[in-house]
């Protein structure tokens, strides 16, 4: 089987890129390289992806992120069984979110951690939408150990995808910015016992409301990126 892609059976880009091996090349690479993956102020409705084939006819299938918010579709993604060797993501762009059914529980990490152990390498755009259990409702322990777990979470999807150009990470929880900053010497620990990698080919990152060290960690890691965004001020290009 030539196509090995995981993607909505009616979408028309499907019959475009099965025409001949130079359409297939060309559809791939401009919905992998669209200017807007790059544009550090981009919106939701902008993630929708629209092309013309090659002779110029507009496809009316928009090509969406490849959306990861329940268990369900991790599984249904892996029981596929792609090859490792070859692309299983049209354009190489995919979310994850906790704001539904997932809710930040074990599960889900797993599940997604597990998928991009084993398919990381062909992602280069990537969002990952998680949730703080801290404020309020949560003591100073629960604080730290959910900071811990998701540091330690995109620690391990981002050791699982060295290819990424583009890597956007929203959190969301029921506390104030400042809380979110709040850190300890424990914490800080991890900067230096469980450093997060390099990504070498980072030209875009984008935080909302990262809690520390985790922000740190990525600002430390990835100086190098084109554009960055923190907590919308942008700062490069």
């Amino acid at each position: 089987m030539e196509d090995d892609v995981y993607v909505e059976p009616a979408n028309p880009a499907l019959a475009i890129r099965a025409v001949c091996t130079s359409w297939k090349f060309a559809v791939d690479t401009f919905l992998q390289n669209q200017d807007h993956h790059f544009n550090i102020g981009f919106t939701p409705d902008d993630k929708v992806q629209e092309f013309s084939d090659p002779i110029g006819r507009k496809s009316p299938g928009p090509i969406h992120p490849y959306m990861f918010e329940v268990v369900g579709k991790v599984e249904k993604f892996m029981a596929k069984d792609y090859s490792l060797d070859s692309n299983p993501f049209i354009n190489r762009y995919v979310v994850y979110s906790e704001r539904t059914a997932l809710g930040g529980n074990n599960d889900g990490r797993t599940a997604f951690s597990k998928l991009l152990r084993l398919y990381g390498s062909h992602v280069w755009h990537a969002e990952l939408k998680l949730f703080l259990k801290i404020g309020r409702k949560a003591s100073t322990e629960e604080e730290e150990s959910s900071k811990r777990s998701a540091y330690k979470f995109v620690r391990r999807c981002l050791s699982f995808t060295p290819n990424l150009k583009t890597l956007v990470i929203d959190f969301r929880s029921d506390c104030l910015n400042m809380d979110i900053r709040r850190t300890n010497a424990c914490l800080e620990k991890l900067l230096q016992t469980n450093p997060l990698p390099k990504l070498e080919h980072l030209q875009t990152l984008r935080m909302l409301y990262v809690p520390n060290p985790l922000e740190k960690g990525l600002l430390i890691s990835n100086n190098h990126v084109r554009s960055l965004s923190l907590n919308d001020q942008v700062f490069g290009e």
